[in-house]
């Protein structure tokens, strides 16, 4: 007889870069983030319909307008935050972000052409040099 129980699966798998929010926040180790913290109210079957779980995968797909929508709904100061810390980042440019963030030896392998963008527009690049600049700002080898 085939065993139908079911089994908590916290590792969620997202096309297009989408952000998890349980793997987002540390402190959020439950399911409960994806409703709202009112599993019986806020029924949510896809995980995208709250303000937090649109405001985590805005931020997971580098969308700076959609997290600046969010961030007018969302009220709870930890994601207020992250929403905060995001729009920094997608606003700074690579050279700063570089300077700030990385260790020296990235400047061998970053494109010099991307330097002066922001890290939204090489985030929102389409070709095999911006997605290679966007893998190499995130590359935990060249954190400082």
């Amino acid at each position: 007889m085939a065993d139908f129980s079911l089994t908590p699966q916290l590792r969620k798998v997202y096309n297009d870069g989408l952000v998890n929010p349980i793997d987002y926040f540390g402190s959020l180790n439950h399911l409960y983030g994806y409703v709202d913290q009112n599993p019986v109210m806020g029924v949510d079957p896809t995980g995208l319909s709250s303000e937090r779980a649109g405001l985590m995968a805005a931020i997971g797909r580098g969308d700076v307008r959609s997290i600046r929508m969010f961030m007018d709904l969302v009220t709870d100061p930890k994601l207020r935050a992250a929403g905060q810390k995001a729009l920094d980042k997608f606003g700074s440019k690579a050279k700063d972000w570089i300077g700030k963030n990385c260790k020296g030896s990235i400047n061998r392998e970053f494109p010099q052409q991307f330097r002066d963008m922001t890290l939204e527009q090489i985030r929102n690049g389409r070709g095999a040099d911006y997605k290679k600049a966007w893998k190499l700002l995130n590359d935990k080898r060249f954190r400082k």
